[in-house]
């Protein structure tokens, strides 16, 4: 379970600056805005840090709080940082499908949760996002929220199965 509280969650870019509360404090305020301008990864960043606030006494972490920080995630990972992990599995299924590493990371800027799965039985919370956005069509990937160390695994990558999928949201029923 996650003990970082809301108020020292931040990420770290590449280059080694944050993107904190305190800096968005200070950008409110006009105070220091030079300061929160250094922290180029963006407030976005920080919004989703705030909407990671545990559900049901601490058991969940909020479904938009994770949309929100692999958007953001896979959008510093479009600018050099190194925020997003691949498993061996998931780049073994992405040579397969014929997709490249790149357009999956750039996809995941717009992707959508269509299944959150418990954390209790596994040592990260995870779920299956879905991405559009990607030249060959609808792309499923499962995503493992590192929070702690500010990064996201990449366990496995697919173009959703028509023989399994009753669209790219549903699946069909076994």
């Amino acid at each position: 379970m996650n003990t970082r509280s809301k108020k020292d969650c931040s990420i770290r870019c590449a280059h080694g600056l944050r993107a904190s509360r305190q800096a968005k404090r200070h950008a409110d305020s006009g105070r220091g805005l030079e300061k929160a301008q250094r922290a180029h990864v963006g407030l976005d960043v920080t919004e989703a840090c705030d909407n990671l606030a545990p559900e049901n006494g601490g058991s969940r972490v909020n479904r938009e709080g994770k949309e929100q920080l692999i958007r953001s995630w896979a959008g510093l990972a479009l600018q050099g940082g190194d925020c997003i992990l691949w498993s061996r599995h998931a780049i073994a299924r992405a040579v397969a499908a014929g997709l490249d590493r790149a357009s999956i990371e750039r996809s995941l800027t717009a992707a959508e949760i269509i299944e959150d799965y418990p954390a209790q039985h596994r040592p990260l919370p995870d779920c299956l996002v879905l991405t559009t956005t990607h030249p060959l069509g609808a792309i499923h990937v499962v995503i493992a929220i590192d929070l702690p160390n500010d990064r996201m695994f990449l366990v496995t990558v697919y173009r959703p199965d028509p023989a399994r999928w009753l669209n790219e949201r549903t699946r069909k029923s076994r």
